[in-house]
């Protein structure tokens, strides 16, 4: 359908720009705060460029004068280090300073995009592309800026940008509002709404576009289809435009007390509105009161509107309404004052329902103070505007069906060929299918004969498998029995090493037979987790050193266990495997030292912390470090001298290790050592 769209909906998409513009002032009061400490501390160079970008942005409609200040000085960044897409970025803010200015934002656009485009930055040379299209757009330019937003949707969707697509079907439907092309435009903005829906993020520019689907419904008169979408707007973010919209629809649909409710809760101080968009509603509620005969609160609420209104549009309807309340309690005079004012401000106006309701207006004014010609005169323009208006309308509905009967006529030829051509595969499809059936028997004999053969070459590759299996097999018998006589090795050597460590222990002196047992335990329990750690995997030669190590915490933390005390161990160690040779004396390493730390680190304290760390140094070495926060080593005799760390030495000899001990704020073990192998 291709209805024009209303003067009133040009003056709420206006005021709909200055509401959004004053919330996200509000809402960037406290960025801005923390932008301006970061970009202060910071010395990087690229950092400061992309903090200006972000100042610029906040900025953006907040100080037209700081944001020229944060922009210049983006560009002097950029410049000085040759960054490129901060040049880039300097343009694009120069678009909406231009828009500000009221200068020429094409060129500025082109370059910002040259320049992204260059530098491979997707989501700002979208962006870019978005304002160039919305500049053309302003300039009634809609080829080009069509031309931008297809090429810029393949783009977008391409790289998943959803909230771009979404913009720039917006952005289409818009085009194709202001072009009278309503069933698409309302297609458009429904993909923009798929799109919008893929991002929580959405709400706001959701609540746009249902804006904008309540006005296409408007126009198309589905009242009650545009209350629904105008419903939807408000739900997503509380607009006061939106309540203003859906106050216009209820007074079309003849409900005005409802409307008069809408727009006096609108007028509450707690809610804070721009002054232009205040005086909208005012207008509105003038209105309302004019359609309820109310013609002296009409007129005292449209004392209330401003003066001075930026929007020529909205000025010519003050005038006009005001007129028509005077003219309509008979003070002629005051309505023709107003109407003249009107009648001043035409030539600004392009919309040719505004002229016509002036001309009217005037007429009457004219009829009631008897000047007979000059009603006729008023009469006669309006109604040639009228006419004018009408035959657009006609002419752009037969140019509508025209195209539509070309496209129908192509479509008949289009399936006149279609059917043609049909024939003619029918007839090439009939002899495909004598060839495929010979093809086919040719295909089915060759395929039986490879498969004889095939069947053949199997049947003696599978000869082979089975043979190779069995040396396999004996191969893999031989390795078990050499592993078996590796584990009786294993235990023999273990059971040696336990009787050392018993023997050595008995020698201690002072020890007593608890003690002596308690110790012995933790060091066969050491051992014994290697043990259960090699037999839980498929491994039988390496230990998985993080779980050993993590079974070992389990045991010392039982064993240790103090309800007077919180002592933390705390682990780092990485994905390591160890052989069995380096493994039991390393595990008996941290055996010792963690013991050692939890019975004489922490006398007299309640908290403490013991750390352990491995590292692998390189392909060889490794480093074990364990640290305490507790009483330290120099202040500690007992651990100094105990038969544990005489132990600790010699099992770091064992695995070609060295040991450094420091006392820094506790007692510090470092340990590097090889991870020896089976010879």
């Amino acid at each position: 359908m291709n209805i024009k769209p209303t003067k009133r909906l040009y003056l709420l998409l206006l005021f709909f720009s200055i509401l959004n513009t004053y919330s996200q002032i509000s809402t960037n009061v406290n960025r801005i705060d923390s932008l301006l400490r970061v970009f202060k501390s910071e010395k990087n160079a690229v950092s400061k460029i992309n903090i200006c970008n972000l100042l610029c942005e906040a900025y953006r409609k907040k100080s037209l004068d700081t944001l020229i200040f944060y922009n210049d000085h983006l560009v002097e960044l950029s410049k000085k280090n040759d960054y490129e897409r901060g040049i880039g970025l300097y343009h694009y803010h120069l678009i909406h300073i231009n828009e500000d200015l009221g200068k020429d934002r094409v060129e500025t656009a082109k370059k910002a995009a040259s320049i992204f485009l260059k530098v491979k930055d997707t989501v700002y040379f979208l962006k870019t592309q978005y304002y160039l299209a919305n500049a053309f757009m302003n300039l009634s330019k809609y080829t080009e800026a069509k031309e931008i937003i297809n090429t810029s949707l393949r783009l977008a969707i391409k790289q998943n940008l959803n909230t771009e697509t979404g913009s720039f079907f917006r952005l289409l439907g818009l085009i194709n509002y202001y072009e009278g092309k309503l069933d698409n435009s309302l297609n458009l903005y429904k993909k923009a709404l798929f799109y919008y829906d893929k991002d929580s993020s959405n709400n706001k520019n959701k609540s746009e576009l249902y804006l904008y689907m309540a006005f296409i419904y408007t126009d198309l008169g589905e009242l009650d289809k545009s209350i629904e979408y105008l419903d939807l707007a408000n739900t997503n973010e509380e607009n006061v435009d939106v309540n203003i919209e859906k106050a216009v629809v209820l007074n079309k649909m003849g409900k005005h007390k409802k409307a008069l409710r809408i727009l006096l809760n609108n007028r509450s101080p707690s809610i804070y509105k721009p002054k232009n968009v205040n005086d909208y509603n005012t207008y509105i509620i003038a209105d309302t009161y004019y359609q309820l005969y109310k013609y002296d609160l009409a007129i005292k609420n449209l004392k209330l509107i401003s003066k001075g209104n930026p929007f020529f549009e909205f000025n010519i309807e003050y005038y006009n309404l005001l007129a028509n309340c005077y003219l309509k309690i008979n003070q002629l005079e005051k309505a023709k004052f107003n109407n003249d004012k009107a009648l001043s401000l035409l030539d600004s106006s392009n919309v040719s329902k505004t002229k016509q309701s002036v001309f009217l207006t005037k007429s009457k004014i004219e009829i009631k103070n008897k000047n007979f010609e000059q009603a006729l005169y008023f009469h006669k323009k309006q109604a040639s505007l009228k006419e004018a208006y009408d035959a657009k309308i006609n002419e752009d509905k037969v140019r509508e069906l025209q195209v539509d009967f070309e496209v129908t006529e192509k479509d008949n030829k289009i399936k006149s060929l279609q059917i043609s051509q049909l024939k003619k595969d029918i007839k090439i499809s009939k002899q495909k299918d004598y060839i495929f059936i010979i093809t086919f028997s040719l295909v089915i004999t060759c395929i039986l004969i490879f498969t004889f053969i095939k069947i053949n070459i199997n049947s003696k590759k599978k000869n082979n498998i089975i043979a190779k299996n069995n040396i396999d097999l004996e191969d893999s018998i031989k390795e078990k029995e050499i592993l078996l006589k590796e584990i009786h090795h294993r235990v023999k050597n273990n059971l040696q090493l336990v009787m050392s460590l018993l023997y050595i222990q008995s020698k201690q002196k002072g020890s007593n037979m608890d003690d002596f047992l308690d110790i012995s335990q933790t060091r066969i329990v050491s051992m014994a987790l290697i043990h259960e750690n090699l037999y839980q995997t498929n491994n039988l030669s390496k230990v998985n050193f993080n779980e050993y190590v993590e079974s070992l915490k389990k045991s010392i933390l039982a064993s240790n266990k103090n309800p007077t005390q919180n002592i933390q161990l705390q682990t780092k160690i990485g994905k390591v495997y160890f052989d069995i040779q380096t493994a039991i004396p390393l595990g008996l390493i941290i055996n010792e030292l963690i013991n050692n730390a939890y019975k004489h680190a922490f006398k007299e304290r309640k908290k403490g912390i013991i750390e352990l760390n491995l590292q692998h140094l390189n392909d060889t070495d490794y480093q074990l470090e364990i640290n305490d926060n507790g009483i330290g080593f120099f202040n500690n005799q007992t651990s100094k001298t105990t038969l544990g760390l005489e132990l600790v030495k010699q099992l770091v000899i064992q695995i070609k290790g060295t040991l450094d001990v420091k006392n820094n704020l506790g007692t510090q073990y470092k340990i590097q050592f090889k991870n020896l192998t089976l010879s």
